[in-house]
Parts: structure tokens; C-alpha cells; sequence
């Protein structure tokens, strides 16, 4: 297995990167490669006082709870939901309900409405619950490796992309503008990030998240052995200093909207030093979130027990022993997980994160996640970029239900439904990273993370009310039915569909203005 740790020099070279970052720009940072030009900034813009009135998707707190409803939503300048009024698609009925909105918010101000068209939804923003912003500089490469070796994708891709970023801040902020501006337009208005080894490029990426307006936990990696050269903390007392210095530093920066987290890459790169502080640093810190990989692969299970020279030596034991398997925690993959583990997690409070399509490349297997839901662990979604080639939650939903249905070779009612995908991308996310009363849900005290999508989907080549079914005889025509159009929309729409996106009441994609708004509402209003 040691094989691999030999440090191997290259990376990508993405020279015209910075020109798709739309969402940050390097501020004061030393621009050290001319080959990547500062990105524009596009500030957030602020929603409320809003009310926003359509076909809202209801999220249940528990899964997988997903139906629709024709609402109204009162969005205080704060970006917190004030009130809801359920109507019905009747217009009488959603100027009540709208009146009632406007009535909750202050008075003395101008209020703003949104009526949503027929094939447009609102959705509560998606979370991704594991991806590595630096990694996406060569995001959709090296898919035919594994993951361990000396010709493996850490090796040949991961590591030296991450290092390269300490000596090269502007691609620091560039690779981070065009990660963030990304995911944002996917609808993921929540991530929780693996930064890199170096805390002041894992700080850029905080500042990056922060400007564009997007909610994020942003992890200093700590690794202190087993790793390449000239990517690792000198020694565990440095790794855990560092660690602490990060938390404070984004924290006092960013406040509530972007966090640290506490971030050991995984067991065989953290000397049993190094997670012992790190288990003291998250007592610490007892709201802080934690997360790393967990019983990935079975190279990687192998690579515990020679890192540990113990044959029995497992990640979960490992995490336990030192305090860092509690809420809130996320491990990403799992899939060689025990029973007995899962069980443990659950009593700690700890989630599985599941990448359903890095899995596929390098987890020689995969995650049953009803089974893991049947053991009361907390299961949340990541698109694990860039193991994962896809940057899309909706990819990360289709791909779960996809996984699901054949390990368990049965009916839609017997594996895990777009309904429950929806719910895992959503809620499941949100509750895993302890924001469970804060976002993944479009109800009252709530923040209003949200996507306004045209659910009907584009490039099929079949107009909005053929997207929907028939309701009654053939007499009647097509009738827009919700349900219809928020299935084909998960499993056929992409960022075209999403047309505006929200998180904590401000606009950070697209434009929702009043009046000239380019059909993203079929009518605004000032109230």
C-alpha cells in the first residue's frame, strides 16, 4: 500500500479558468500567475421585504416528506421567512394569501411580489454535504485510475493540484470563483468544503464563498503523514495549531453565513497525535462541524490497517476514540461500513455523506443508504467533486436513485425515490450539518434558501404543458399538474432550469426584478 506515497510533481493547467468565476474576484491577494485575470464580482442582491406566491415543494423534517403546495412565503429583510399562507391556485385565493403576507412583514416599506408562472416551482436550496473546491481545477479527469498507488488519482491529480495552490493565490481565487459560481448556479446554496492543507488558501476559499453569497463550511485539511512531500503539516502539534488558527480566522471574518470546519483528510494521513488534538479541538468548539472520508474503498480500508500496523485497525473505532465522531459530524462514502459501525454512528449523531458517482469510480462498491436510514444513521448527499465529475446535486440525486434501484433489483417502492433523493438534498443535508432549523426547508423562521425554478424542462423538444399529464379524459387536455413537472425537472433539468437562487433572503443567481424580467416571474408587483 506505501506504495502510493511517493510524491509525484504535475497537475492540470487551466490556464483560461478565472474568465468562467463569476462570482469572486481576488481582492487584495498578491497575484502571483498573470494566466489567471481577476473574475468580476456579482454581489449578492437582497430579496426582502418579499413575497414570493406559486407552487412552493414542501420538505418534511422526516424522509422522505415531499409534496407540493400552492403558497405564499413573507420574506423579511433579514432573509428569514416570516410567514406562510397555504391557498389555492385560484386567484382570489392567492391575493388573500398574499395580502396576508404583506401584512406580516414591517409596515412603512415596499414590499415586493413574485407570483410564480404555471411551470415554475420554488424549492428549498440544495446542500452538498461533500466537495473539494480546490480539486475542481481539473474536475472530469482521471476517472480511469484508482484511487491509491503510485499511478493513482490522489498521486497523479489530487495532491499535487492542492499544494499547487499555496504557491499560486490568483489560481487560488480563480479555481475557487469558478467552484462556487458553479455550484451556486446548480442551486446549491449550502456546501461543506475540503479546502486545502494551507490555511491561508483554505481561507481564500472562505472569503470566495462569503462574497458570492453562498452558505458554506470551508475545512482546513489536516494531514501530517503518509503524505507527499512538501503537503503536510510538519508535525501534529502544527496541525492541530493550524487547524484552530482557521476556525477563528473565518469565524471572525465571515460570522454565521460561512464556518470552519475541523477537517483530518482521513485516518491513514492523521498520526493518532494529530486526532487526539483535533478530538480536544472539537470539544472545544462543541457546535463546530467535522468531517472526513470514512471506509471509502477497500484500498483505503487496507491503508488504515498498515498505517496503523493493525490488522483489526478501523476509521470508525479510530474517529471514536478520539472524539470525533459526534454531532455535528459528516463522513463521506461508507460504503464499506460494518453494521456495528453504522449503528455507532448513528448513536453518536454522525452522518454518512453519500457520493453515489465517485463511488462508482473508486469505492469498489456501493451504499445501500436505505439500509444505513434503517439503522438510524443520518444520511445526506455530496457531489464529491472532483471525484465526482459533476458539480450538479441534481446529477447527485438521479445517481443515488440509480444506485439504489440496482442494489436492491426491485420495484420504485422498495429503493429510494426522486421524492426521497429530493429529501436527502435538501433536508437530510441540512440536518447532518446541525442547520436542520436554520435551511433545506421553505417554512416559517426558516432563512429562504431557495431556487425559483422553470420547472419544465428545456431541449426535449416538447412545449411546457406536454412536461405535465392528463388529467381526466382526453377531452379536457393537458392539465399542469405540480408533481409532474417537479419529477421531470429532477430527473431531466440541469442550471438552465434554475433561474434565480437565494440564500438567506439574497439573490446570488440570476434576476427576479420588478417589471422587464424576462418571463422569471410571470408577474411582479410592488406592494
Amino acid at each position: 500500500v506505501g506504495v502510493w506515497l511517493k510524491h509525484v510533481e504535475g497537475g492540470s493547467d487551466l490556464a483560461t479558468l478565472g474568465s468562467s468565476a463569476p462570482h469572486c474576484q481576488a481582492m487584495s491577494v498578491q497575484q502571483e500567475s498573470a494566466s489567471f485575470p481577476s473574475a468580476p464580482v456579482t454581489s449578492p442582491t437582497v430579496a426582502g421585504p418579499a413575497v414570493f406566491a406559486g407552487a412552493v415543494v414542501v420538505v418534511g423534517e422526516k424522509f422522505p416528506a415531499v409534496e407540493i403546495e400552492y403558497r405564499a412565503l413573507a420574506v423579511q429583510a433579514d432573509g428569514t421567512i416570516a410567514k406562510v399562507v397555504s391557498c389555492s391556485k385560484d386567484a382570489s385565493s392567492m391575493d388573500q394569501a398574499i395580502d396576508a403576507c404583506k401584512a406580516a412583514l414591517a409596515s412603512g416599506t415596499s414590499v415586493a411580489v413574485y407570483r410564480l408562472s404555471d411551470t415554475q416551482l420554488l424549492l428549498p436550496g440544495f446542500v452538498d454535504a461533500h466537495i473539494h473546491a480546490p480539486q475542481y481545477a481539473y474536475i472530469g479527469l482521471g476517472t480511469d485510475r484508482p484511487l491509491m498507488g503510485a499511478e493513482g488519482w490522489l498521486e497523479s491529480h489530487a495532491f499535487p493540484a492542492e499544494r499547487r495552490l499555496a504557491s499560486d493565490l490568483g489560481r487560488a481565487w480563480a479555481v475557487f470563483g469558478a467552484c462556487v459560481g458553479r455550484t451556486l448556479s446548480c442551486g446549491t446554496t449550502t456546501a461543506l468544503y475540503f479546502g486545502t492543507q494551507g490555511g491561508e488558501v483554505s481561507g481564500v476559499l472562505a472569503d470566495c464563498c462569503a462574497q458570492a453569497g453562498q452558505r458554506a463550511f470551508v475545512g482546513r485539511v489536516a494531514m501530517d503523514r503518509h503524505c507527499p512531500e512538501n503537503y503536510a503539516d510538519v508535525s501534529a502539534d502544527e496541525g492541530i495549531k493550524s487547524s484552530a488558527s482557521s476556525l477563528t480566522s473565518i469565524a471572525g471574518r465571515h460570522g454565521p453565513l460561512v464556518q470552519g470546519a475541523i477537517t483530518p483528510r482521513f485516518v491513514p494521513t492523521c498520526s493518532r497525535e494529530l486526532l487526539r488534538g483535533l478530538g480536544e479541538l472539537a470539544a472545544q468548539h462543541p457546535g463546530v462541524v467535522i468531517q472526513s472520508h470514512v471506509s471509502e474503498s477497500l484500498d483505503e480500508v487496507e491503508f488504515t490497517k498498515f498505517a496503523e500496523s493493525d490488522d483489526n485497525a478501523r476509521d470508525v473505532a479510530i474517529f471514536d476514540r478520539y472524539g470525533l465522531l459526534r454531532a455535528p459530524s459528516v463522513l463521506a462514502h461508507g460504503v464499506h461500513l460494518l453494521p456495528s459501525e453504522l449503528e455507532l454512528m448513528s448513536t453518536r449523531g454522525c452522518a454518512v455523506a453519500h457520493c453515489p458517482l465517485s463511488n462508482a469510480f473508486f469505492a469498489n462498491g456501493n451504499l445501500d443508504i436505505l439500509d444505513v436510514l434503517a439503522k438510524g444513521c443520518q444520511v445526506c448527499l455530496g457531489t464529491d467533486v472532483a471525484g465526482g465529475y459533476s458539480p450538479s446535486m441534481l446529477n447527485a440525486m438521479r445517481q443515488a436513485v440509480v444506485v439504489s434501484r440496482e442494489l436492491r433489483q426491485s420495484s420504485a417502492t422498495d429503493s429510494l425515490s426522486w421524492r426521497g433523493a429530493l429529501w436527502l438534498a435538501t433536508v437530510g443535508g441540512a440536518q447532518a450539518l446541525g442547520l436542520g432549523s436554520v435551511c433545506g426547508r421553505l417554512e416559517k423562521g426558516f432563512a429562504f434558501d431557495a431556487l425559483l425554478v422553470e420547472a419544465a424542462p428545456k431541449g426535449i423538444g416538447l412545449p411546457p404543458y406536454e412536461a405535465t399529464e392528463l388529467v381526466g379524459g382526453e377531452e379536457d387536455g393537458p392539465v399542469l399538474v405540480p408533481d409532474a413537472l417537479l419529477e421531470r425537472c429532477l430527473n431531466l433539468g440541469d442550471d438552465r432550469n434554475v433561474v434565480a437562487v437565494f440564500v438567506a433572503g439574497r439573490r446570488v443567481v440570476g434576476t427576479c426584478s420588478i417589471g422587464g424580467n424576462g418571463g422569471v416571474c410571470s408577474g411582479v408587483e410592488n406592494g
